[in-house]
C-alpha cells in the first residue's frame, strides 16, 4: 500500500525528507528515486478529474490572515450542488451521497492539513508554517461560528448543503477555465503575494500523508517543481517554486494537458522536459475518483485508530451501505 506510510497523518523522518531536498530522489526504490531532470515525471494535479469552471462570487476572508508567508498550501475543492460533485462515484452512490462525501473529504482534508502548522507534525517544515488557502468552485463556502468537526451532519442531504472552511484558511474562487487555467491563476496569485514555495493538493485525498506535503515543501528548496503521482495516472500534489519560477515556465508546464484523463502525468512530464524544468518526484499516493476507490477508502479509514480517522468520512460510511 503506497499510501500506508503516515496513516494517521504523522510526517516522515527528517532523514527521509533530506533525500528529497538534496536531489529530488526522496523515495526509496528505483521507481521513486528518479528525480526527473527535464520531466521524467508526472501528471495532472489535485482535482485532475474535475475541470469545471468556478464561480467568481466573493469569497469570505480568513479570520486572521497574519503576516505574509514564504510558503503556501492550497486545497482545490468543489462546493456545488448534487449531480456536479464526484459524478464518477454515482452509481453506486446517489448524487446526494456523492456530494456529501465530497464535502466530508474536503473538510477532513483541511482539518488534517492544518496540522502542518504543528511542530510535531512535520519537523523542519513546521519552522515555517505555510499559509493555508482553499480554492473552490461553486458557491462561497460557509464560515461556521464553531468547528463543524464537533458534530457531523446527520444525513448526506444536510452535509451536501455546502462546504465549511476553518478560520485558519482563506477562501478564494478558482475562477473560470480548465484545470490548467485555474492552477496557473493560483500560482500567479502566490507569486504576486511573495510566496516562494507553493503546494497544491486536491480535496479528494483525505488520507494524504502530512509527511508527503512536508517533503514537497522541502524539495522545492532545490527544485522548481515537485509532483506526487496518483495511482490513476494523474498526481495528488503539485509543488511550484513560485519565488524563482517565471510565469512563462509555469504556463509551459500546464499547457495542453488532457485534464481528467490517465495521460495527465505523462503530458506534464513532457512539458517539464520541453521547458528544461527539473522535477522532484515524490512517493505516489491515491485519491478518490472511481467506485473502486470507495472500498479502499472505507477499509483504510476503518483500519486507523479511532482518533486518527477523518471523522466526517468515517461518519459518512457509518450512515451508508456502499
Amino acid at each position: 500500500d503506497r499510501s500506508g506510510s503516515d496513516r494517521g497523518g504523522a510526517g516522515r523522518s527528517g532523514a527521509d525528507r533530506s533525500r528529497v531536498d538534496r536531489g529530488g530522489a526522496d523515495r526509496s526504490g528505483a521507481d521513486r528515486s528518479r528525480a526527473d531532470r527535464g520531466g521524467a515525471d508526472p501528471d495532472s494535479c489535485p482535482g485532475a478529474a474535475s475541470a469545471e469552471s468556478g464561480s467568481a462570487a466573493p469569497a469570505p476572508a480568513r479570520t486572521d490572515p497574519g503576516p505574509p508567508r514564504r510558503s503556501r498550501l492550497v486545497v482545490f475543492a468543489r462546493n456545488e450542488p448534487p449531480g456536479r460533485m464526484k459524478t464518477r462515484l454515482s452509481p453506486p452512490l446517489t448524487p446526494e451521497e456523492a456530494a456529501a462525501l465530497s464535502v466530508a473529504m474536503a473538510e477532513d482534508s483541511m482539518e488534517r492539513l492544518t496540522g502542518l502548522r504543528q511542530p510535531a507534525a512535520t519537523g523542519e517544515a513546521a519552522a515555517e508554517p505555510p499559509d493555508l488557502e482553499l480554492r473552490y468552485t461553486g458557491e462561497p463556502p460557509r464560515r461556521p461560528p464553531e468547528d463543524r468537526a464537533a458534530a457531523a451532519p446527520s444525513s448526506p442531504r444536510s452535509e451536501a448543503r455546502g462546504l465549511a472552511v476553518p478560520s485558519a484558511w482563506s477562501a478564494v474562487p478558482q475562477g473560470e477555465g480548465d484545470l490548467g487555467d485555474r492552477l496557473l491563476r493560483a500560482a500567479a496569485a502566490a507569486a504576486s503575494d511573495g510566496v516562494e514555495r507553493l503546494v497544491i493538493v486536491g480535496a479528494d485525498a483525505p488520507l494524504l500523508p502530512l509527511g508527503l506535503v512536508a517533503d514537497a515543501f522541502a524539495a522545492l528548496r532545490n527544485h522548481p517543481i515537485a509532483l506526487a503521482p496518483a495511482d490513476d495516472g494523474g498526481y495528488v500534489l503539485l509543488g511550484l517554486a513560485t519565488g524563482r519560477m517565471p510565469p512563462a515556465s509555469v504556463a509551459a508546464l500546464l499547457r495542453e494537458v488532457p485534464w481528467g484523463t490517465a495521460e495527465v502525468l505523462e503530458a506534464t512530464r513532457r512539458n517539464a522536459a520541453a521547458a528544461h524544468l527539473e522535477v522532484a518526484v515524490l512517493p505516489s499516493s491515491w485519491d478518490v475518483d472511481r467506485p473502486e476507490d470507495l472500498t479502499r477508502l472505507r477499509e483504510e479509514v476503518a483500519a486507523l485508530p479511532a482518533p486518527d480517522r477523518p471523522r466526517r468520512v468515517d461518519a459518512f460510511f457509518s450512515r451508508t451501505s456502499t
